[in-house]
């Protein structure tokens, strides 16, 4: 990362820019800074928690699904037999 911020404004001075040399490095454009970098690995990461959150969401909510459909059958099971029940009385 220190190559980025290795030109500073006394070295390129002799491109036309003047400056003092005790000046903090200039940003060459088209070049991105350590901070951009950091933000986008940190963006990057939080992205990845949330897609990881929302899978394991979905994961159980397919398991509490499955649930509620066994559950169903059994309660279908349950009256089904109470219908008989009371069509045989």
């Amino acid at each position: 990362m220190s190559s980025l911020w290795s030109t500073t404004r006394k070295g390129i001075s002799n491109q036309g820019v003047e400056s003092d040399s005790d000046a903090e490095p200039d940003i060459i454009l088209g070049q991105v800074s350590p901070y951009e970098l950091f933000a986008d690995q940190l963006i990057n990461q939080v992205s990845k928690i949330e897609t990881l959150s929302d899978e394991n969401e979905i994961e159980r909510l397919k398991n509490e699904n499955k649930k509620l459909q066994q559950d169903n059958i059994k309660l279908n099971s349950v009256i089904k037999h109470f219908i008989k029940k009371e069509e045989n009385d």
